[in-house]
């Protein structure tokens, strides 16, 4: 007999499951007629079962919020032991944000979480819905295909597998709309999916127990530098109370304007009023190396933080459920440390 794989299939929202309304405009469709549109388990491999469920109602993607990356992880914290695998429809605008929350989000993950979407929805002509659902399917399913047991998250989408926190949309073709900068796939989807065991993440040690955040800091902004940037600026970004920390999107390797007040102002931010700052690189293949230029160095004096080579999406998804759990020297910590796979030490 065939292995079987009991899975659980949470839509969310977005491409995927919508379809034309009443003046052609694309509207989410109702959880029953998905049930009835969805490519069979068998379609994929014998001894799969699945688990539908949805949020209520489904959100497009640019509505995601960072309570709802805890939703998504209570549902999947809820379903954890009696499945074997998952599987998360999403829309793509912010299908890379939600990949990497919950990456950050579980603890001790053991089966694989595969997030997925569309550029096409599944009920019109030339959808790349079924075969990116199947592709998901398929690696969450790999009791029983066959398929090496990946102990993370990942975004199974067009002709790649990546991982969750590494992953960017591009804006390209259905084929390559997303990529990982930094970060090569970690499978390949063709006529068949292949797995690359040797690049996945070790499975966690016997007895850790696996557990689910659901607390998300919504405080968290994301604050890119451009020319003519100002004191004034950052002060109307950063200077809120309700401001927890911020993604610093900084030129090249981490460099900013050295002008005075510009500087004063980052420094009332983050050294005086304690919101911790994170810096990335604007450049899709750029990586923060502190010290590398002198126009650097201030944001680091300040007290930011290297963000090294995470992609914005990761490390404003790292930061938001870093500060829903810690704080102080415990939370500079961890996001400094590389925890899933989503920075290169």
């Amino acid at each position: 007999m065939p292995a079987t794989a009991n899975i659980y299939v949470l839509a969310t929202g977005g491409t995927f499951a919508m379809e034309p309304a009443l003046g052609g405009a694309l509207a989410p469709m109702t959880l029953d007629r998905l049930a009835r549109l969805l490519p069979a388990p068998e379609s994929v491999a014998p001894g799969i079962s699945i688990t539908l469920d949805g949020l209520e109602p489904l959100i497009d993607s640019s509505a995601i919020t960072p309570a709802d990356w805890g939703r998504i992880a209570e549902r999947i914290g809820a379903a954890y032991a009696a499945h074997d695998g998952f599987v998360v429809l999403h829309g793509t605008d912010t299908l890379a944000h939600t990949a990497s929350a919950l990456s950050f989000l579980f603890e001790h993950l053991a089966k694989p979480v595969v997030v997925t979407g569309a550029m096409v929805p599944l009920v019109l002509p030339g959808t790349d819905a079924a075969r990116n659902y199947r592709s998901a399917l398929a690696l969450a399913a790999y009791r029983a295909t066959g398929l090496p047991c990946a102990s993370e998250v990942l975004v199974a989408f067009g002709d790649h597998v990546l991982r969750g926190c590494r992953a960017r949309k591009n804006g390209g073709a259905a084929e390559g709309a997303f990529d990982s900068p930094h970060c090569p796939p970690l499978g390949a989807i063709g006529e068949s999916v292949t797995l690359f065991a040797d690049c996945l993440r070790p499975a966690p040690p016997p007895g850790a127990a696996f557990a689910a955040q659901t607390t998300v800091d919504d405080g968290v902004v994301d604050f890119t530098l451009f020319p003519g940037v100002g004191a004034r600026h950052v002060t109307r970004a950063l200077g809120h109370g309700d401001v927890s920390g911020v993604v610093l999107r900084a030129y090249g390797s981490g460099n900013a304007p050295d002008e005075p007040e510009f500087l004063a102002a980052l420094n009332a931010a983050i050294s005086v009023n304690g919101k911790l700052a994170l810096v990335v690189s604007q450049n899709a293949l750029g990586s923060v190396s502190p010290g590398k230029y002198a126009a650097s160095l201030p944001l680091f004096a300040f007290g930011a933080l290297s963000g090294g080579d995470m992609t914005p999406e990761a490390a404003f998804a790292k930061l938001a459920v870093t500060l829903g759990a810690h704080r102080g020297d415990e939370a500079r910590k961890r996001l400094l440390a590389d925890l899933r796979g989503e920075r290169s030490l």
